[in-house]
């Protein structure tokens, strides 16, 4: 993916999925309420299965038992042989899942039974009786019975007690046929039809406790996927929120390391493996004068070819080239020949894999271009030093010619040529003292007579002095000054030729009349401030003149504080120069905006000092 350089502020991935930012703790509630939920719903299911199983049973024991009092009660005049008795019984104890169908006396000794074997043994003790508390109602419930011969059997044992007394008497009919000591009603020392009589109905659950435990094996496994898809769940959200971090930390990385590229002082052009332009920020855009849309996912070869002919002469690629600049002259375009700061960094990952390069790119251009100049101020300097002491050692002679020229105009005749040129000879040597007056100010060291001054004075003294040219051209004046206006600590008579000299220029640029303008302000240093008046270091005073004028060409702004630069005729090209040089020496600056056609404006920016005073509120317009 390529990134173009002309995003200041680089496009972030797209937000992700609103599920995906959950909280892993709602998530983690969810998941154990959805558990809770379900273990409910196994554990009612669960009783209710019970219940109906219960249900069942009673229903079939009590049928069976029905069956059995209904079929004694049919036969109560005849005499039942063993084997009729016996019959009944294996009859009723063939039925679905029926382990045995036996009838018992109070203390639980086994009768009579469907289950060979049982007859004559104790299904219950007589305790175990007592608490069954047997009645007409039908009662269930599990037992374990163990057989002689066998495995324990659990069975679900239905139970209810015989209604009429001739049952008894028919049962004791039909045991007085030789049956020992039943037969002769020696069971707990009653008489057979004495006793009351207790049908028991026992059901095999063998089955049914293998359904039951085949049911609970499939819960736990059911409840053990359900505990490693929630343990999955878990660790993919907290992954999930890991990687969220990890996502939103290379964002702000990549953010950053975007801004900081678009912002370096220096073009950077980064590779790929293959040499495919993958970054090339705006600096880079500006040395070589390409949009980085044509530069991007081409090869540096294709994209770039001046560029990468230096590359390759140089053997910056090479693996054994140090990393340091080379200065070199790269071609861009038709005729764009740029001296050039280069450097080759590979970028290499953890593994030791190269994935790329990135090229550095400083313009030694402006480099040189500021070299070029310091070196011109500096001759300027030693050229200025030297003009102050030619200057000097002019004045004698221009003293003695002035002299000279004033005796001659004396002793001419008022009206005759020697008078005339006399004359001339005299405002010539006045005009080249001047210049040698500014050529000696401009190059006399800074000394500055600070004393607190109102700039409110100052600028009204200097209207007061270029009045009459006013007058002259016609322009009118107007002055906005703040209420209070500052008092600051400054060199009046050095201040008052600097905007006598802004003054003047702005009256001679509208001969035919026109507006000069004086504006004052305060320039706070904290952003955003209230404007409370409080005084805070680093806070300014600008004061802007304007003028209705021709304007100054935008490629001559830069050379008008040169010494010697001129535009008027008679002008000496030191006016400027030396407002340069006072308001540097007040520790401030001079600035200039204009427009052909549409006048000038001069700035002067003057640092308030935090312990200054201000004059009274008395107006501010003049």
């Amino acid at each position: 993916m390529f990134r173009s350089s002309s995003s200041r502020n680089p496009t972030l991935p797209r937000r992700m999925p609103a599920w995906l930012v959950l909280s892993p703790w709602f998530v983690v509630a969810c998941a154990l309420l959805l558990a809770a939920v379900v273990l409910i719903l196994d554990f009612r299911d669960g009783r209710k299965e019970t219940e109906i199983t219960t249900r069942i049973y009673l229903e079939r024991g009590a049928s069976l038992i029905q069956a059995f009092e209904a079929t004694l009660q049919t036969g109560m005049g005849f005499r039942w042989t063993d084997e009729e008795l016996q019959g009944v019984l294996d009859g009723l104890g063939t039925g679905p899942d029926v382990y045995y169908v036996a009838v018992t006396n109070e203390q639980g000794h086994v009768l009579a039974a469907s289950r060979p074997g049982m007859s004559g043994t104790d299904l219950l003790s007589p305790e175990e009786m007592k608490s069954l508390r047997p009645v007409r109602k039908i009662k269930g419930d599990v037992r374990v019975f163990q057989p002689e011969d066998g495995e324990a059997v659990p069975v679900f044992q239905v139970y209810q007690l015989l209604s009429a007394r001739q049952y008894a008497e028919r049962l004791h009919g039909h045991m007085m046929m030789g049956r020992g000591r039943m037969a002769r009603g020696e069971d707990g020392g009653r008489p057979l039809n004495a006793q009351r009589l207790v049908a028991f109905v026992g059901y095999d659950m063998t089955s049914l406790f293998a359904a039951q435990r085949q049911d609970a094996r499939r819960a736990y496994v059911h409840w053990a996927v359900l505990a490693f898809l929630g343990l999955v769940g878990l660790l993919t959200l907290f992954l999930v929120k890991g990687y969220q971090r990890s996502r939103r930390l290379v964002q702000e990385t990549s953010a950053f390391s975007f801004a900081l590229i678009d912002t370096l002082p220096l073009g950077i052009v980064a590779t790929d493996e293959v040499l495919r332009v993958t970054t090339f920020n705006p600096e880079a855009e500006r040395i070589t004068g390409l949009a980085a849309r044509t530069v991007l996912g081409r090869t540096l070869a294709d994209a770039l070819p001046g560029l990468w002919g230096v590359v390759r002469e140089s053997g910056l690629l090479k693996e054994d080239t140090p990393a340091r600049e080379h200065e070199v002259r790269c071609v861009f375009g038709q005729e764009r020949r740029i001296p050039l700061a280069l450097n080759a960094v590979p970028v290499t990952t953890d593994e030791g894999r190269r994935a790329g390069w990135t090229l550095t790119l400083r313009d030694l251009g402006e480099i040189r271009r500021l070299q070029a100049e310091v070196r011109r101020q500096d001759r300027l300097a030693a050229l200025g030093s030297m003009a102050a002491g030619v200057a000097h050692e002019i004045r004698n002679p221009l003293g003695a010619i002035k002299g000279l020229a004033r005796f001659f105009r004396e002793v001419s005749p008022p009206d005759s040529e020697e008078a005339r040129v006399a004359d001339i000879m005299t405002q010539e040597v006045l005009r080249l003292d001047g210049v040698v007056g500014d050529l000696l100010e401009l190059a006399r060291p800074d000394r500055l007579n600070l004393t607190p001054t109102s700039l409110r004075d100052l600028v009204d003294k200097a209207r007061r002095l270029v009045q009459s040219d006013m007058d002259k051209h016609g322009v009118t004046f107007t002055c906005d000054m703040p209420v209070p206006c500052p008092v600051i600590s400054l060199d009046a008579d050095r201040m008052t030729q600097v905007l006598l000299n802004l003054f003047l220029n702005a009256v001679q640029a509208m001969p035919d009349g026109g507006l000069l303008s004086v504006r004052g302000r305060m320039v706070s240093a904290s952003p955003g401030d209230d404007g409370d008046g409080g005084v805070r270091n680093g806070d300014e005073f600008v004061l802007d003149i304007m003028d209705e004028g021709e304007g100054i060409a935008a490629d001559k702004l830069q050379e008008i504080f040169s010494p010697y630069y001129t535009t008027k005729p008679k002008g000496t090209g030191l006016g400027l120069s030396l407002v340069h040089k006072i308001m540097e020496a007040h520790d401030g600056c001079i600035e200039v905006k204009s427009e052909p056609g549409r006048g000038a404006m001069f700035s002067l920016r003057l640092p308030v000092p935090v312990e200054r005073t201000t004059e009274a509120r008395d107006g501010g317009q003049s």
